[in-house]
């Protein structure tokens, strides 16, 4: 996911290029991965497919559309990636209600079971 709104002028960028097992190149500011088959792509239609076939596991297990979704991401993801991010959740047919990171997510998460106050 690191590679989603990656650009290559970065220290992070560099060290992460440094350590994958495949190819990247950039085409201006846009990241291209080189898949086993020769084919390139972006990092962000990679993560729509993924994203995508979440969302077709979870509308079948709730027999229902799912239109929108909350995500988390890491705590450490700039303004770009969030961006990136926003526009895969948009490929893949979500639209994003919010992108949080990991541990304000956990924390919205985690109170989504407790008991309303009754009025």
């Amino acid at each position: 996911m690191d590679l989603v709104g990656l650009t290559p002028d970065t220290e992070e960028s560099k060290s992460l290029l440094e350590s994958l097992p495949f190819s990247v190149t950039f085409d201006g500011s846009q990241a291209l991965l080189t898949l086993p088959d020769g084919s390139k792509t972006k990092p962000e239609a990679l993560l729509a497919k993924v994203i995508a076939e979440m969302k077709s596991i979870a509308e079948a297990n709730l027999s229902k559309s799912i239109p929108e979704a909350a995500f988390a991401v890491p705590h450490g993801f700039s303004p770009s990636q969030h961006t990136a991010f926003a526009q895969a959740a948009r490929l893949a047919g979500l639209e994003p209600l919010a992108i949080l990171p990991t541990p304000s997510a956990a924390l919205v998460a985690a109170n989504l079971d407790l008991p309303t106050p009754e009025n």
